[in-house]
């Protein structure tokens, strides 16, 4: 009887998720009036970023044919940070971003998980060619 009558985590915690997107999207002009101080910081996050493009696998030491390719889940993941207004759903795409690099890598080492000395250069190389905006 009782599990019929109290909601089960899931439909709590997408609730939850729900009501959070809903709350920041209803609030995100007003969020974003009073973080504009950091707008500029931000562009020059990014304008710096710009200025690394030139970055490949080889100079992080990594072997990785077909970056690009590979990173690309991985890069529009963090490019789609910007199209949502909740904490929750922009960690998201971070771990999903972070989902892809594991899967790129792993693809790549073959039966032995990729290490973190593997991982953060990729994670670098991702945001470096997804140049993210609104990252501040």
């Amino acid at each position: 009887l009782s599990s019929t009558t109290e909601p089960n985590n899931n439909t709590t915690n997408n609730n939850k998720h729900a009501l959070e997107a809903f709350c920041f999207g209803q609030a995100h002009e007003k969020i974003q009036s009073a973080l504009s101080v950091h707008f500029e910081r931000d562009e020059a996050c990014c304008n710096k970023l710009q200025t690394l493009k030139f970055l490949t696998p080889s100079h992080l030491d990594l072997e990785l044919p077909n970056a690009q390719t590979v990173l690309q889940q991985a890069v529009l993941a963090l490019r789609e940070m910007q199209m949502y207004y909740s904490p929750y759903d922009k960690l998201q795409r971070i771990l999903e971003s972070y989902h892809q690099v594991n899967k790129a890598l792993n693809e790549r080492e073959g039966d032995s998980p990729a290490s973190a000395d593997d991982v953060l250069p990729t994670l670098i190389l991702v945001v470096v060619y997804a140049v993210p905006q609104h990252l501040l």
